[in-house]
């Protein structure tokens, strides 16, 4: 089968981290895979290439789709690439990508085109062309049960939408229990931590974190880790830092930045917490439980979706004080009790991807 995979990007991220394995392996079954994306660096190129995948991007691609002027150089360019090409499934992956197959619906022959909704998040022109989109994809794949109805409600969609988690390797348990066990070899941190692992941006509700964080510390007993470990980047960053300094918590917060494979400090941790006003699955919550460490999460769709029994902790959404109790409470937890649920691990998550696409 001839299958156009469409994706925003193919740098690190929780997204791409499980779709671009996933693509590897339809090549592997014989399919010839043709992928496009359109802003960001390479990371996974070479990886997509030995796989025999063929490669599509613009070639003035920008950090930025938002930026119409590039969004309207990538759409002319990607028509101008398909307009001699036939494929039997075109596969858009989030909004962007999205935009770009509906406008260019026309120019070219496909069997049959499907979405793969990540997120409910707006894309500049998404809630004004709906009508594109119902008329370009007659089915569309949700990664949770929220997205799913994200897309009922905005009417895009309300028929033939299969709900699809991402799924992670089944890692090697005995290793992380150790790197647990020994945090000081295998983390590189000296300490007890709880730890979070996201973008510094607003939908992770970081400020929140902070003072429910603040909260805890000033109550928590001697046993309980009184350090907050933050991995990752964003455009708050700098904001956060002196909101640090300004509450009091110089010394209870660290930034550690982006690390390259966080799982040994997520293995390392008391806890992983994570503070989202919204997410499309929540992708480091998976990782936490398939390495043992307990959650906190808030008890939203889809975070409740994927924190199993006896792995974490809900918390009231946008209560400081919920959230406060939850870093105490989360010590109650057994480690060896944490798992990551079957439905989550990549093979099987594979073959229901598979089936969904029709593959």
């Amino acid at each position: 089968m001839n299958i156009l995979f469409g994706i925003t990007t193919i740098e690190n991220g929780g997204a791409e981290n499980f779709l671009v394995p996933f693509i590897c392996s339809l090549a592997d079954d014989g399919h010839k895979v043709t992928v496009y994306y359109i802003q960001g660096e390479p990371t996974h190129q070479a990886k997509l290439e030995d796989a025999g995948v063929e490669i599509w991007h613009p070639s003035d691609s920008s950090p930025k789709t938002k930026n119409p002027l590039k969004f309207i150089s990538s759409l002319i360019g990607f028509q101008k690439r398909i307009r001699l090409r036939h494929f039997d499934l075109s596969i858009a992956n989030l909004q962007p990508i999205e935009l770009i197959f509906s406008l260019s619906s026309l120019r070219y022959r496909s069997k049959q085109i499907i979405s793969v909704r990540h997120n409910d998040e707006f894309f500049f022109a998404r809630k004004y062309l709906g009508w594109i989109y119902r008329l370009t994809f007659k089915k569309y794949i949700a990664i949770s049960s929220r997205v799913k109805n994200s897309l009922i409600m905005d009417k895009i969609a309300v028929e033939n939408i299969d709900v699809c988690y991402y799924g992670i390797p089944q890692l090697d348990i005995e290793y992380f229990s150790q790197s647990q066990s020994q945090s000081q070899s295998q983390s590189q941190f000296q300490f007890n931590y709880h730890v979070v692992v996201a973008r510094h941006e607003p939908q992770k509700n970081l400020f929140f974190l902070l003072h429910a964080f603040k909260n805890y510390i000033e109550c928590c007993e001697p046993y309980m880790a009184k350090i907050l470990v933050f991995l990752g980047t964003g455009s708050e960053t700098l904001d956060l830092m002196n909101e640090v300094s300004r509450i009091g918590l110089g010394g209870y917060v660290l930034f550690a930045g982006k690390i390259q494979d966080p799982l040994p400090i997520i293995a390392s941790a008391d806890s992983l917490v994570l503070s989202s006003h919204y997410e499309g699955l929540g992708l480091v919550l998976l990782e936490a439980q398939s390495v043992k460490t307990p959650v906190i999460a808030p008890d939203i769709a889809p975070c409740n979706e994927v924190v199993c029994a006896n792995s974490g902790i809900l918390y009231a959404p946008g209560e400081k004080n919920s959230l406060s109790a939850a870093l105490g409470e989360v010590y109650k937890i057994d480690r060896n009790n944490v798992a990551l649920s079957s439905e989550f691990m990549i093979d099987k998550s594979y073959d229901i991807w598979r089936k969904a696409l029709c593959l």
